[in-house]
């Protein structure tokens, strides 16, 4: 393509060619192929290459095109004619192109080579005598000894001075390397065994040339996944013009913080071959995307360990160009499961000769051991296990050390792992996210290797370890495997290596370790009494001869023992001594011969008692309700096994061997959860209880080797879940009849007989037929129980016992007959219808004789079978019996008429013979029997005895029973279908008795024919999917479905479709279009299925209905992005005439655009091309953002440059592409008129009607604004311009967004809508959320919406990561500015002088910048400082967690969580890559909806995470979510706790957290002031941080994962729960409280139990917990001094206080609010105490307190509530001392009479509430002088009279009493006229009412009321005011009236106006009324009325000059 790298570097086929003479030298040669071919070398081998007949021309072609030739001389090179001429041929390539050669001298002296004598000059002469003729001897001699001379002048190497030889193959290698000048990379020096499986992948690779592969290699640690990478890389990258390996991705993001946009910036540079810089994450996806969409790319992501690293690099394959390779190398499987990878290559240990070939090349450097050392390191490779790391590292080391040395290595070894090859391992285990997952890989470790997976499981999970999911990813992580039969495997070396991390933690003392294992260690502990609360698990094996005795108190300080494993272990003493929580009991040989009962086994899943001493399991039944397996095999004197009444959870019952056992008890019953029952060799049990039949659950059952059991019971049948039945070598003697009838039974093992039931119950059934016996007397049981077997398979020579069976088994449906032959079926049809149904073969050949038979007697029988539709089945034998009663020909009526869905095949007599029909779907067929009878024959139905169906096909025979044929079901149906296929050859035989002759018989086959059926209609999706990422929809075929011709009753599905697309493509934009008029047409024209069946049809194209709306939504996701970015896979497509331009203007501006980043493609002319364009050229037209058009002289003589014209212009037109033409030596004007030019001079050989479209194509092209190339003088400045043209139109500033924008489109809207709305100024917009919520994504997808509509923007993501950075302010100024000014060639020395620049250069321009992540006021001044800084019109978009820092925007827009529906529908897209959940999974879906509270980043998270798991993997997740956070979402919001300023914010969050959501936030702030935390400044910071929420009533809320992510910062302070901070989790507190183990780090502590609970802890337990200033228990009882409480408590919340008073030891004096509700107090205190904090008094249900406290010494109480204190009769005087109470609620105090006067002295009390005192009888007048009321509520109390005083309160805003309830200025007048009721003395009321009223001024009534009021009004002295409601103006009129002549004397009418003619001039005078706000104007007003009244001017004319 580049003339320059075409002359410089000739076009090599090959990098090395080999020359050589096989013998001596083949060895060394191939090794040294290997090493080339490893090396990423192209090497031609003959016996590689070479095929056989190859001819001399196509070896020398290969010898010309190698860059290099190695020449391997040897003693017998001469020998060769072949070599020589090979040798011939490369020196003259050396001459004539520059071919370099290198001679390997192989056992001969170079200087024989350069002048040959002895045997080599021999052998030569020889050789040239046989090549050459006589006469030209001499001249070829001459030439070959020239030959020979020049090429061992050449420098090499000379084999005879190297002893060894892989060393020397390694410098040919690096030597050839060298001058190959390839970026090759170093692999390993010994590649044993690398070559096969490096091919296993390459061939995958070729296979997928066309696609975007990604390939994933996963493996253990130190297993060769870099290695083999590295290789593939090698052999493959010269394939690839654009190339990157990136290494050690998992350290470099580990290492630095910059982690991810540092690989990025690698991965850009190393393909774009330029230095590229970006300043985050999303920028750099952003240009990945961009940049490397349309290229074909080689890319190696190393040691990749985390999602993020793979969507920050390669998060989409639209990113990629077709034929791209992505190769990812891991330890985590589910990495590659979410990414999608095309294919996972598992790396596979190295076998033993693998092994020991690797390991000798690294320990004598050579291929096999040297001699006396074979056995050892045969042992080192056994410890290695095939791991290419070890082998290496222990061979290095072992190198050239004595046998000595080596012995002591390998027993050092089995001790301490290699540390080199142990940190290398490491990596995966410090990986794993928590502790959970370290603690089940090291319990494996130590425990379980070999165990089964599902036993460990519940083990571990009843340790709380959710195992299910942990095991699995330890699987994913390549740290454990599942070996066969379900057990779980582990390489030794990954053993060793968490074994040495135990070790590691107490090198010294193994006492102090989790985990004891190692023999000495655990005799060192247990003998020296040295076990101390760090061991978790322990094991120690003795054998049978061990007599070591152990004291049980040696593990009295072992209390967090979790799993014991002994192995004939003699333990003395208490059993007491032995850990409570104990999980799993392993101790073999259990010397007791009971349990003690002392032992304490309440929490243990699994007890494995094999080979114990044990007589009896317990003396008493023992309560163990988690206790899953029992296994007590081999225990010879147990005689009994245990009452299992209190063993609820049982699932494995094992009592294998138990040789006493006699008895198992009926209880055995009651186990409704067991599984499994093994006795195998019980040898002295006898009968099983009948219990044991009922158990429902079981499914395995072994019995084997019970000599004693002679029976099983027919009750066995109620064992619905048996699946596996063992019971050989029994004495039972006859198997149970009910035991066929079981259907879930699959293997049985019975009475010899054994294997598949179906395969054995068909030969027990005959067996009871058997002529020794009576089967009546067997059938009968067996028929009354047998209502399962319908069907049974038999082989052909078994039919003897069919007729016995087919009679008797009355319940048996159908026979189905295997043969082997055809001829043995024929056999087999006659046998069966001879001997079986008495029926002679050669009579079923009826000839015709429907003449002969009177037609009267012609009679049909129709027999339907599958599904089939009624009416056309009655339809149908009407038409038969209307056909043979009118005497029509059979062939007419048995036709079926004209349904297409039925094929007709009419057979005569009894058979009918057919094919299966190809291509579609049989439902169902129908059986017509013409028959004649005379007329006193019985019904058809009563002769049928059978129908046989013989598939010749497939040599089978289906025999059906009369009972089945006349009532064939769908179990039936699908019997016979799934024995027929399409194409099979059938005949059916239908059997009558005698008295019918059968006529003919006719087959109806009802079939649905479809193109696209259930079967394959997933085939279809997936093709259908591919052509829709690869945006080729008019690749999908999509039928329509019609109903072959028959009427629907339903809208044709297909419109139904077609109009929900027409609805949304009128929102598309052109593009789009385009796509979905493929996707229309696709649908309107391309399917066609025909479908008879309308249920069925409508089934179908329900699913394809759905997927097409699958479709819309996928495509709607992407319609922003399609919207304003169309998927272009390349920039630009260059369009030239190459040999006028190729060489000189096109390449110079090729290699421009490169260098510029632009993805260019370049069509070249000199490629192989058909007659037609190519689809792949289309695609790069149609792919391409920009066309550049380079028209020459020549250009219209090419048909191939005026094709992709006409392409291009259609693109322009349809596509918006842009099309820059550029004219080279040509007018443009002469293109524009082209109309004019005869194009048959120029391409005579075209098609004609190619012309017209070319010419216009031309035409329009040439009108468009270019560049005419000769108006420049150098080509250099037409190249840049068109390159800074180019730069401007490719769009670089989308930003990539999510892949599934659920949810987004209406909140981006939201914002969009108000920043459109904003014309004037500087728009500054905020959106703030909590950390996860989704802000980043809605304002990119905010900038994607609006970017276009500004000239400048910028996008500046991450500044709270960037900022923190060296430089990192310094560099985001400067990103701002090149966004803004498209510059690079910026400098900004300081942030001073970065905040002048922005503000000089940005002030005039409009520009969009989004500011993402800011959480600090300076980064805000840093870039923008104010509005002043940028032009008018433009937008700032701020994301942040704080909205403090959104003070001087215009608009905060708070991001909301998801509701439900968007919640279930993103997490599914990513849990199962589909909109809903798939089957099976919607309630564990929903359940992890509800844990993520909608919240995106958990959604994603979680969703991801649990993609492609099973449900049991699921449930447990969630179990450990409750428990543990995902460390993925706890790390994105532990940014906002982290970015907290002090830590008194931090302790506010974290008591929050775990003590005080929902309850009320002025509490809270008490509370927590009082612990000297600020709170009121505090909870305020939390609540703009998006921390914790204030939701209705003031309650403090915080979102579940933020609750979660403050309770996992506690928890990860210490892994001992006594040592954090706060305690909340129940068994935390319960531990810490049980074994006394607290301590001064607790500062808050919550227990909550049940009222019933009866522990006790002692209140010795707090002395420890010194700092407590937080304490919550629920009915927990105390018992001791309580002065052993912490003195720092600020909070007591007590519920269930168990005492009758607190104890004056209990300090106090700190506390703020004291809640003890449900307390059982009788007294508060014996004696006031002085608590000068409290401010809460809470003692509400303490249904036995009498009294109040004394509150003299309470002086600060603000809140005292006594609600439902029944007993409580007196309120202390003191009360009224309160100055600052607040709140009063002595709500249901049933007993309480009325309150101390001087309680109502309380003025600043806001809310008293009685309600519910039954003997509160009256309220004082007084109440009138608690001047701070409010509210007052006092419903259904014994007051009968309101105080008069109450009205007149000035604050009380709301009152509940004595029936009114309202807000105080409604219910107050209703008070009021309650008063003036006629039945009261009113006049006595308002006396003493009236005489203190100053509060009631005004009085709402409606006009009813009137009169009563005017009639008293004068009484009412202080009334002020009245309104009046009327509800019409009629009503009005005669109101004002009313009120007119009562209330003023008034006549109405009279008020009409006197003339002001008639008024007396000097009687006018004026009174001013002033209302409202006057006091400014009054007085001039009335001044100048005055004065204008005393000129004598008229009223009118007074009052308007007034005015």
């Amino acid at each position: 393509m580049s003339s320059s790298s075409s002359k410089s570097r000739p076009q090599w086929i090959y990098d090395v060619f080999i020359n050589f003479r096989g013998g001596g030298t083949r060895n060394f040669v191939s090794h040294l192929y290997y090493a080339l071919l490893n090396a990423g070398v192209n090497t031609f081998f003959d016996e590689e290459n070479l095929l056989k007949g190859m001819q001399l021309e196509e070896l020398m072609r290969a010898i010309e095109g190698s860059q290099i030739a190695i020449v391997v001389f040897s003693e017998t090179y001469t020998e060769s004619t072949w070599c020589l001429t090979e040798l011939e041929k490369i020196i003259e390539c050396h001459e004539t192109c520059g071919q370099l050669v290198v001679p390997i001298f192989y056992d001969v002296d170079p200087s024989v080579v350069r002048h040959p004598i002895g045997h080599f000059e021999n052998a030569l002469k020889a050789a040239a005598e046989k090549k050459h003729l006589p006469e030209l001897l001499e001249y070829g001699l001459r030439r070959w000894r020239t030959a020979l001379t020049k090429a061992a002048n050449f420098s090499g190497w000379d084999v005879r001075n190297r002893r060894n030889k892989a060393k020397l193959v390694k410098e040919i290698v690096e030597d050839v390397l060298t001058k190959l000048d390839y970026a090759l990379l170093s692999i390993t020096e010994f590649p044993v065994g690398l070559e096969p499986r490096m091919q296993q992948v390459i061939g995958f690779i070729e296979n997928q040339s066309t696609k975007v592969s990604i390939i994933g290699i996963w493996g253990m640690g130190g297993s060769g996944k870099t290695t083999i990478a590295k290789a593939i890389y090698n052999q493959i990258h010269r394939r690839f013009m654009d190339k990157s390996f990136i290494e050690n991705i998992r350290e470099v993001c580990e290492t630095d913080g910059r982690g991810h946009v540092i690989l990025q910036e690698q991965l850009l540079s190393d393909v774009l071959k330029t230095k590229v810089k970006i300043h985050s994450v999303g920028m750099g996806k952003t240009m990945i995307e961009n940049r490397l969409s349309g290229k074909r790319a080689l890319i190696v992501l190393d040691d990749v360990n985390e999602f993020g690293q793979l969507k920050d690099l390669c998060g989409n394959r639209k990113w990629f160009g077709q034929g791209s390779v992505i190769l990812i190398t891991t330890r985590d499987l589910h990495l590659l499961d979410l990414l999608k990878v095309d294919y996972v290559y598992e790396m596979d240990k190295m076998d033993e000769d693998e092994s020991l070939e690797l390991f000798s090349w690294h320990a004598f450097r050579e291929a096999k051991p040297v001699e006396d050392f074979n056995e050892l390191a045969r042992n080192v490779v056994a410890y290695c296990g095939g791991l290419p790391l070890a082998l290496e590292v222990l061979g290095s080391y072992l190198i050239e050390r004595t046998k000595k040395d080596w012995e002591s290595v390998l027993s050092k070894l089995k001790i301490i792992p290699n540390d080199q090859v142990q940190e290398k391992l490491r990596i995966s285990f410090d990986g794993l996210r928590d502790h959970m997952e370290k603690d089940i890989f090291l319990d494996i470790c130590c425990f379980f290797i070999g165990k089964d997976r599902a036993y460990v499981t519940e083990i571990l999970n009843g340790c709380g370890l959710h195992a299910d999911i942990g095991i699995t990813v330890l699987i994913e992580r390549s740290l454990l495997k599942v070996e066969r039969n379900n057990k779980l495997g582990m390489h030794q070396l990954l053993r060793d290596m968490g074994r040495e991390i135990i070790c590691e933690s107490s090198r010294t003392e193994p006492g102090k370790r989790s985990r004891l294992w190692f023999h000495e260690d655990v005799l060192d502990v247990l003998a020296k009494n040295t076990g101390t609360e760090a061991i978790e698990g322990l094991a120690l094996k003795f054998h049978f001869t061990g007599r070591d005795c152990f004291k049980a108190y040696a593990f009295e300080e072992m209390k967090r023992l979790r799993l014991l494993q002994l192995d004939h272990v003699l333990l003395t003493g208490d059993y007491g001594y032995l850990s409570k929580k104990l999980r799993w009991i392993c101790w073999q040989g259990f010397p007791s011969k009971y349990i003690p009962n002392k032992f304490y086994l309440e929490g243990v899943i699994a007890i494995d008692l094999k080979h114990s001493n044990l007589r009896l399991v317990w003396k008493e039944p023992q309560v163990l309700p988690w206790l899953k397996f029992l296994n007590l095999s081999h225990s010879k004197y147990l005689t009994e096994t245990p009452d299992f009444l209190k063993l609820p959870s049982l699932e494995k019952l094992i009592l294998k061997d138990c040789p006493s056992l006699c008895k198992v008890h009926k209880s055995i019953g009651d186990l409704r959860n067991l599984l499994l029952i093994n006795l195998k060799d019980c040898t002295s049990l006898g009968n099983l209880p009948r219990e044991i039949y009922k158990l429902k659950s079981v499914k395995t059952l072994i019995l084997s080797g019970c000599l004693k059991i002679d029976k099983l019971e027919e009750d066995i049948v109620q064992m619905e879940s048996l699946t596996t039945l063992f019971a050989e070598n029994t004495a039972v003697k006859q198997v149970p009849f009910s035991i066929v009838s079981s259907k879930s039974i699959g293997y049985i093992s019975l009475c010899g007989y054994e294997g598949l039931s179906r395969n054995v119950f068909p030969s027990i059934i005959r067996s009871w037929m058997s002529p020794t016996m009576n089967p009546l007397s067997y059938f009968r049981p067996f028929c009354t129980t047998s209502s399962y077997l319908v069907s049974m398979d038999m082989q052909s020579d078994n039919l003897g016992d069919l007729g016995p069976m087919l009679s008797n088994l009355s319940n048996l449906r159908s026979v189905l007959v295997q043969c082997d032959t055809e001829f043995q079926l024929s056999k087999q049809v006659q046998t069966i219808l001879n001997d079986v149904f008495g029926v002679n073969f050669t009579e079923l050949e009826i000839t015709s004789r429907t003449s002969q038979i009177s037609k009267q007697y012609l009679r049909s029988y129709l027999i339907g079978i599958g599904s089939y539709d009624q009416e056309v089945f009655n339809t149908l034998s009407n038409s038969i019996s209307e056909g043979l009663a009118a005497n029509e020909g059979f062939d007419v009526f048995l036709s079926g008429g004209n349904d297409p869905s039925w094929l007709t095949n009419i057979g005569e007599g009894h058979a009918v013979y057919f094919t299966v029909p190809e291509g579609c779907c049989m439902k169902g067929m129908t059986l017509c029997v013409v028959y004649s009878s005379s007329p006193e024959t019985t019904e058809p139905e009563e002769c049928l005895i059978s129908v046989i169906m013989v598939n010749y096909t497939k040599c089978t025979i289906q025999i059906h029973k009369r009972d089945t044929v006349i009532s064939f079901n769908d179990v039936d149906w699908q019997g016979i279908i799934s024995h027929l296929g399409p194409g099979d050859k059938v005949e059916i035989f239908v059997i009558f008795g005698h008295e019918l002759v059968v006529k003919k018989t006719v087959v109806y086959l009802i079939y649905v024919s479809m193109t696209l059926d259930d079967a394959n209609f997933s085939t279809w999706k997936k093709e259908a999917l591919e052509a829709i990422k690869a945006n080729k929809l008019d690749k999908i075929i999509i039928t329509e479905v019609t109903d072959g011709g028959r009427p629907r009753k339903f809208k044709t599905p297909e419109d139904e479709v077609l109009g929900k697309i027409s609805e949304e493509y009128e929102n598309w934009e052109r593009q789009d279009q385009v796509v979905y008029k493929w996707l229309l047409a696709s649908i309107s024209t391309k399917l066609r299925v025909r479908m008879v069946g309308c249920d069925h049809a409508f089934q179908i194209w329900k699913k394809i209905e759905a997927f097409i709306e699958k479709v819309i939504k996928l495509m709607s996701y992407s319609s922003s992005s399609s919207k304003l970015k169309p998927q272009w896979r390349y920039d630009v497509f260059i369009n030239f005439r190459g040999e006028d331009t190729r060489k000189n203007f096109v390449s110079h501006l090729y290699s421009a655009l490169a260098n510029a980043g632009v993805n260019t493609f370049l069509d070249d002319e000199k490629l192989p091309k058909g007659q037609e364009l190519k689809s792949e050229l289309f695609d790069a037209i149609e792919g391409s953002q920009i066309s550049i058009v380079v028209f020459s002289q020549k250009y219209i003589q090419s048909s191939w440059c005026l094709d992709e014209l006409h392409k291009i212009m259609e693109c322009h037109a349809f596509r918006g592409q842009v099309v820059l033409p550029v004219f080279y030596d040509v007018v443009p004007s002469f293109l524009r008129k082209v109309q004019d030019v005869s194009f048959g001079v120029f391409c005579a050989n075209s098609d004609l009607h190619r012309i017209e479209p070319w010419k216009k194509a031309l035409a329009r092209a040439a009108t468009l604004v270019g560049w005419d190339v000769r108006n420049y003088g150098n080509e250099n400045d037409v190249v840049k311009e068109i390159i800074s043209a180019v730069l401007k139109r490719i769009d670089r500033t989308y930003l990539s967004i999510t892949d599934f924008p659920v949810g987004l489109e209406s909140r981006v809207q939201r914002i969009v809508g108000f920043v459109r709305n904003q014309t004037k100024g500087t728009c500054m917009l905020g959106i703030w959320g909590m950390g996860g919520i989704g802000k980043t994504t809605i304002a990119k997808a905010i900038y994607n919406e609006i970017r276009q509509e500004f000239e400048y923007q910028s996008f500046l993501a991450n500044i709270r990561e960037v900022w923190g950075r060296d430089r990192g302010q310094i560099e985001l100024q400067k990103q701002l500015l090149s966004d803004v000014l498209k510059t690079e060639k910026l400098k900004v020395h300081s942030i001073d002088w970065g905040k002048g620049m922005i503000k000089e250069r940005l002030c005039t321009k409009r520009v969009l910048v989004v500011l993402d992540d800011v959480n600090k006021f300076e980064q805000l001044n840093a870039l923008c400082g104010n509005r002043d800084w940028i032009g008018r019109g433009s937008v700032i978009i701020i994301t942040t967690r704080d909205k403090r820092l959104l003070l001087e925007v215009d608009h905060v827009q708070q991001v909301d969580e998801m509701n439900e529906s968007e919640s279930l529908e993103l997490f599914s897209w990513h849990a199962f890559r589909e909109a809903k959940p798939t089957k099976g999974f919607l309630e564990l879906s929903k359940q992890v909806v509800k844990y993520c509270g909608g919240l995106p980043l958990a959604l994603e998270v979680l969703g991801s995470y649990l993609y492609k798991r099973r449900k049991e993997e699921w449930q447990s997740v969630l179990s450990k979510l409750k428990e543990i956070p995902n460390g993925e979402i706890q790390e994105k919001l532990k940014i906002s706790y982290d970015g907290l300023t002090d830590d008194t914010e931090k302790d506010i969050f974290l008591d929050i957290c775990c003590f005080f959501i929902g309850k009320d936030r002025a509490y809270v702030t008490e509370i927590l002031n009082g612990c000297g935390l600020h709170a009121d400044i505090g909870i305020t910071v939390l609540v703009e941080r998006s921390l914790i929420t204030v939701e209705k009533n003031n309650k403090l809320e915080i979102h579940d994962l933020l609750r979660d992510m403050g309770r996992e910062i506690v928890r990860q302070s210490s892994p001992k729960p006594q040592k954090r901070s706060r305690l909340w989790v129940h068994d935390d507190v319960l531990e810490t409280l049980t074994e006394d183990t607290g301590t001064e780090a607790i500062e808050g502590l919550a227990l909550k139990l049940q009222r019933t609970t009866r522990v006790r802890f002692s209140t010795e337990t707090f002395e420890k917990m010194k700092r407590l200033r937080l304490l919550q228990l629920d009915h927990v009882q105390l018992a001791g001094d309580y002065r052993h409480l912490p003195k720092h408590l600020r909070w007591v919340y007590w519920q269930g206080f168990s005492l009758t008073y607190i104890p004056d030891n209990f300090d106090q004096g700190d506390v703020v609010a004291i809640d003890l509700k449900h307390s059982y107090l009788k007294l508060v205190w014996k004696e006031p105490q002085l608590l000068e904090r409290l401010k809460f008094l809470n003692l509400s249900h303490s249904k036995y307190l009498s009294k109040t406290p004394d509150f003299s010494k309470l002086p600060n109480l603000e809140s005292l509530i006594l609600k439902d204190c029944p007993s409580l009769y007196e309120v202390h005087n003191s009360i009224g001392d309160l100055g600052n109470l607040l709140l009063l609620n002595l709500k249901d105090c049933t007993c309480l009479r009325n309150l101390p006067m001087i309680f109502y002295k309380l003025k600043s009390l806001k809310t008293l509430i009685l309600s519910g005192c039954l003997k509160i009888d009256k309220l004082e007048e007084d109440i009138v002088q608690m001047e701070s009321l409010t509210t007052l509520i006092a419903d259904n109390t014994g007051l009968k009279q309101v105080p008069f005083s109450i009205v007149r309160s000035k604050r009380i805003g709301y009152i509940s009493l004595c029936g009114y309830e309202g807000l105080a200025r409604d219910v107050f007048p209703s008070l009021v006229w309650s008063w003036m009721s006629p039945t009261r003395g009113l006049v006595s009321c308002i006396q003493s009412f009236g005489s203190t009223l100053t509060s009631v001024v005004s009085v709402d009534i409606q006009d009813k009321n009137l009169g009563n009021l005017l009639s008293k009004l004068s009484e009412f002295s202080k009334l002020k005011s009245i309104s009046v409601q009327c509800d019409s103006d009629f009503q009005l009129t005669q109101e004002l009236r009313i009120i007119l002549d009562n209330l003023c004397n008034v006549n109405f009418s009279d008020n009409e106006t006197t003339p002001a003619s008639q008024v007396s001039e000097n009687s006018t005078v004026s009174h001013l009324i002033g209302i409202g706000s006057y006091h400014q104007h009054i007085n001039m007003l009335s001044k100048t009325i005055s004065e204008v009244l005393f000129l004598s001017l008229s009223l009118s004319l007074s009052l308007y000059v007034c005015l």
